[in-house]
């Protein structure tokens, strides 16, 4: 089967919906400027919530940090 006929309708289809994201706020009429809004906040809030939180579990600045205050202290280990 040959699908080379729904090339073109798949790329106008494309760009009336990347410009209905991220125009139709400012061009579009009331019904459909707010849905154009709302689209756009769903597909980033998506986006943002496929990439993983990365928390550190470790102050990166501990060993450093206990080394200044061994220093202040005169020598002696920090007490816990």
């Amino acid at each position: 089967m040959n699908f080379s006929y729904l090339k073109p309708w798949l790329i106008v289809s494309s760009v009336l919906f990347l410009a209905f994201v991220f125009l139709g706020d400012r061009v579009l009429p009331e019904p459909l400027g707010p849905a154009s809004a709302q689209t756009r906040v769903t597909l980033n809030n998506l986006f943002v919530g496929l990439i993983p939180r990365w928390e550190r579990k470790t102050n990166p600045y501990g060993r450093t940090e206990e080394a200044i205050e061994t220093e202040e202290s005169g020598g002696k280990a920090p007490q816990p």
